[in-house]
């Protein structure tokens, strides 16, 4: 018997992948031997699975690694099970550690902005996660004071910002 309780939050005929991606985030917590309660909802298109429990930074790993790992496999097996017309993006996230640390990049973009603005020089972040890039270029693309790129290779790989046009 798993410690691992999934509970859904939401009432669509249209919920194959998400239950199924949930159920694979479950399994993979019972697998490891963490207790964990895993829920679902979905917002667009996008599927949410938020993971609560005590004790799950090893469900997380450096660098958000094996949350990274844990969300892939979620997606690809779910996705399987469903038209392809019909496949979400599916977004995991433990003990809100996503939502703590995109406000973390969020300040970090801001200072970036402000360093950039007032120097005139680009700014590079330090290295950050695809996910994490994908994030901060969401968040500055519609600050038109700036541009941004990313640079190097991952794991190095960052973001560059700079004064528009420039």
């Amino acid at each position: 018997m798993s410690d691992v309780e999934t509970t859904d939050r939401v009432s669509s005929d249209d919920t194959r992948q998400a239950q199924l991606a949930t159920s694979i985030v479950s399994d993979i917590l019972a697998g490891a031997g963490l207790a964990a309660e895993v829920e679902y909802s979905q917002e667009g298109d996008d599927i949410l699975i938020d993971v609560s429990g005590d004790d799950l930074g090893f469900a997380i790993g450096r660098r958000a690694q094996t949350l990274d790992a844990i969300q892939l496999i979620a997606y690809l097996v779910s996705a399987k099970a469903v038209d392809p017309d019909e496949r979400r993006r599916v977004s995991v996230d433990i003990d809100e550690y996503r939502a703590a640390r995109e406000e973390e990049l969020f300040d970090l973009a801001d200072k970036a902005v402000r360093d950039a603005l007032s120097s005139g020089q680009q700014v590079e972040l330090k290295p950050m996660t695809s996910n994490e890039r994908r994030s901060v270029h969401h968040y500055l693309m519609d600050n038109g004071d700036v541009d941004t790129h990313s640079v190097g290779e991952d794991p190095d790989r960052r973001i560059v910002v700079t004064p528009a046009g420039s």
